[in-house]
């Protein structure tokens, strides 16, 4: 790297009084530049983010997360199914076991 001139100019970065003014960095100091800049670091990320799987943590948290909605709607199911039993009971049809009452 000592011999190669190609980073002499980037070590000098910070010896120039107004590098935005200067021939050699002007390009890295426009709008366009910055807006490039900005748009490939985002696709470098999302890239990445994507192709990685998800951290131990997240992938439990959306396990307890199914598993809770699927106690939710069994919870519901059975408080359906007792007030329909409660209301055969009501009504008079059955002890609510799939037997009759006995009248003695």
């Amino acid at each position: 790297v000592r011999e190669s001139n190609e980073w002499e100019g980037w070590m000098s970065l910070c010896f120039v009084r107004d590098p935005a003014n200067d021939p050699s960095f002007s390009a890295y100091f426009t709008k366009e530049w910055a807006s490039r800049l900005v748009a490939s670091i985002h696709n470098l990320l999302t890239t990445a983010f994507h192709k990685m799987p998800l951290p131990s943590l997240m992938t439990a948290s959306h396990t307890s997360t199914l598993r809770i909605r699927r106690l939710e709607a069994t919870v519901q199911e059975l408080e359906a199914r007792v007030d329909a039993l409660n209301a055969q009971l009501r009504l008079g049809g059955g002890d609510g076991f799939g037997g009759s009452k006995s009248k003695q």
